[in-house]
């Protein structure tokens, strides 16, 4: 069946890119772009998930914060709020981070997860006693949904209304029922949302949002512009500077969500997303990363934005289809691909813009053949991306 699926792939992929009439992504409102300045002091307010449902993942998340601390000094300040059972301020501003790092270490569970209260009253606290314009909320967040949850989502124009970025690393494992509302949280306020698959992963996130947060990296005004979503990435046009791109190997999640892979779906989707930007000439160069090394986790001497891009993308739910449902129920029994996308400057290791996007099928005469329909999913999805980058050229 894989021989017959990558043929069919295969055969597909000389179709020109976009063949099936696909609607651009709708992603959240741009946030109004900041103006430059030659050097700035920053404003942080981290906030944290202290829900009962996040007491196992106290330790990562403990860590992942820790990390994050390391790049603020001089005069940047924070302060901490927890989001559990109500919101709550932990700790004032403070230049001092060994007192932050000191509350971290005596964090407890408490309660159901309150994000969006926490993250407003955040945000209203950094607009009123913070001394400087260059302000971000950023959420440490294990994500894990329960029964008695109450919705996470907020609507886009209220994120939009809290007038500051709101930045958010999950942890990993985190539940893919809500990466979708904490993904619209995020990039309704202007900044974006991350789920890094492993602590290594989980590290180098928490390192490169501090970098540009804090005043003395990528807070300055030399700094590349601040990570953006597919819709601002277009208007922005975030990856004009870049000429060469290299499609880093697809991992597939580890959880409920991709249990259905047989295996060799993420090693077709990479070749497949190649062989379709090389074809559109979304950039002069795009490269098939599989087999290289990985690239370094920390920049490049001078520090500056190069040509250069990565992409880094993991399948964050996949479902083989059921070709049974598909004749006799029509609407359910498709396939689905769904992908987590991350373009990172290579020299600077920084993040540039982000997007999730997911292509499904379900049809097919008698309900489809197996490959057929995958096929279509993943092609669906595939050309998805081509029109997000192209667009943000």
């Amino acid at each position: 069946m894989r021989n017959h699926l990558l043929r069919l792939i295969l055969l597909l992929i000389a179709l020109p890119t976009g063949f099936s009439g696909l609607c651009p992504a709708q992603d959240a409102p741009p946030a109004s772009p900041s103006k430059p300045t030659a050097a700035r002091d920053s404003s942080i307010a981290i906030v944290v998930d202290t829900s009962d449902a996040a007491k196992k993942h106290f330790d990562d998340m403990k860590s992942a914060i820790w990390t994050f601390l390391k790049s603020f000094e001089g005069e940047d300040e924070l302060c901490l709020f927890s989001a559990g059972g109500q919101p709550r301020i932990l700790e004032d501003f403070t230049t001092d981070t060994s007192v932050l790092k000191d509350r971290v270490k005596k964090l407890k569970a408490n309660g159901r997860l309150a994000l969006p209260e926490t993250t407003r009253t955040a945000a209203e606290h950094l607009r009123a006693d913070s001394p400087t314009d260059h302000a971000a909320v950023i959420v440490f967040v294990a994500a894990q949904e329960q029964r008695d949850q109450a919705p996470i989502n907020a609507p886009s124009g209220d994120a939009q209304s809290l007038r500051v970025p709101v930045y958010v690393i999950a942890v990993p494992g985190s539940d893919w029922h809500m990466q979708e509302a904490l993904q619209q949280l995020a990039t309704a306020s202007g900044g974006a949302a991350f789920f890094p698959r492993s602590r290594g992963q989980l590290k180098e996130v928490s390192e490169q949002i501090a970098h540009r947060l804090a005043g003395a990296g990528g807070a300055s005004g030399n700094a590349s512009a601040p990570v953006t979503d597919a819709k601002t990435a277009r208007k922005q046009k975030s990856l004009a500077p870049y000429d060469q791109l290299t499609v880093r190997g697809i991992p597939m999640a580890g959880d409920d969500n991709t249990s259905e892979s047989t295996g060799g779906e993420n090693l077709l989707l990479q070749k497949v997303l190649v062989s379709r930007l090389q074809k559109a000439k979304v950039f002069p160069e795009v490269v098939d990363g599989t087999g290289t090394p990985p690239p370094s986790a920390q920049p490049e001497t001078d520090g500056k934005p190069g040509k250069k891009l990565d992409l880094l993308a993991t399948i964050i739910e996949y479902r083989r289809g059921n070709r049974t449902q598909r004749q006799f129920m029509g609407f359910r029994g498709g396939a689905k691909f769904k992908v987590q996308v991350l373009l990172v400057d290579s020299a600077t290791r920084k993040p540039v813009m982000t997007l999730n996007e997911e292509g499904s099928s379900a049809s097919g005469l008698f309900g489809g053949s197996q490959e057929l329909v995958q096929t279509k999913a993943m092609l669906e999805l595939v050309d998805k991306i081509v029109d997000d980058l192209r667009h943000a050229r």
